[in-house]
């Protein structure tokens, strides 16, 4: 009997291991095909929902046409990264654009780029594990905010004119952006975060509990023993929250009202902290990094009244 026990215990203990170790490499690993924006049914093109996401399709490939110059980086971790730098001779200002967990230039900044194309120069750059940058692992802005810092110093060099230079993130990349307020990387100005959460605890415990219905613990104590035994970095690392509580330089929150992956809480809770000036738009009825796309008009007047002001006080 005891042998029995003995032994049920370890196939249970080796099935639990099994369990999360496929969830850590669901969560961090970058080239895991799970993750897809395709539906997989797709959506009826006379409903509300297809209408918006066929034109979501068609802006990502127009975005897709926009010329532009790689541009490479050696990261910290000797990691090749990769960037996409549109020149502008009439740019008033530059900005770096940080797409989100899973994502792409022209899937999170359809409606945003060209937009801000008319009258900035723009660096939108690859994060590590994601399009033509290397690496396996995502470390939800513990290792991204370093490179985005670095991006900060190789777009200075290129700044001639001493243009003013914003760092602009969605979702993860909305989030390590923020991680970067209390640093002012190289000729920083001001942040625009787009559905940011707090920290890769507080967003990984929110998927856990939503989708698989595990408790904290012991769920969230292994990953961080994952994430630092296999992707090399620390789970603890990855918190906006706490740079938001010394953040220097001026912030624009964005968060969709009817956010479920990242829920508008975050926001708030970064906004609370936020030690800068800062203001916050909730976009109604928009999702998960869509504001954009659900009230442009509304996204482009914010975006244009925070370069203003940030500018007018230079």
């Amino acid at each position: 009997m005891k042998k029995m026990l003995l032994a049920g215990a370890v196939g249970t203990a080796a099935a639990m291991s099994g369990v999360y170790l496929w969830f850590f490499d669901f969560a961090c690993n970058g080239r895991n095909r799970g993750w897809s924006a395709k539906p997989k049914k797709s959506p009826d093109p006379e409903t509300a929902e297809g209408k918006a996401y066929y034109e979501r399709q068609k802006r990502k490939q127009e975005t897709e046409e926009i010329p532009y110059e790689d541009a490479w980086l050696i990261s910290r971790d000797h990691l090749k990264l990769h960037a996409r730098y549109y020149p502008n001779e009439n740019a008033e200002r530059i900005v770096i654009l940080c797409h989100g967990f899973h994502g792409s230039v022209s899937g999170d900044f359809a409606y945003i780029l060209p937009m801000l194309k008319r009258d900035c120069e723009i660096l939108a750059i690859d994060e590590r594990a994601h399009g033509r940058s290397e690496g396996k692992y995502i470390t939800y802005g513990a290792k991204e905010k370093l490179d985005i810092y670095d991006w900060a110093d190789f777009i200075a060099e290129k700044n001639d004119r001493n243009l003013p230079v914003y760092l602009f993130g969605v979702s993860m990349g909305a989030a390590s952006v923020l991680m970067n307020a209390d640093q002012e990387p190289a000729g920083v100005k001001g942040i625009i975060a787009d559905c940011g959460y707090t920290s890769m605890h507080d967003i990984i415990l929110d998927v856990q509990k939503a989708w698989y219905k595990t408790p904290e613990f012991p769920a969230l104590s292994i990953m961080a023993f994952n994430c630092h035994t296999f992707a090399h970095f620390e789970m603890k690392e990855a918190d906006a929250l706490s740079a938001m509580k010394n953040a220097k330089l001026p912030v624009l929150f964005f968060h969709g009202s009817e956010d479920h992956f990242v829920k508008p809480s975050h926001t708030e809770k970064n906004a609370a902290a936020c030690a800068s000036k800062h203001r916050t738009v909730f976009v109604e009825g928009a999702g998960h990094a869509v504001s954009s796309a659900k009230d442009p008009q509304l996204y482009e007047s914010e975006v244009r009244r925070f370069f203003a002001e940030t500018e007018s006080e230079m």
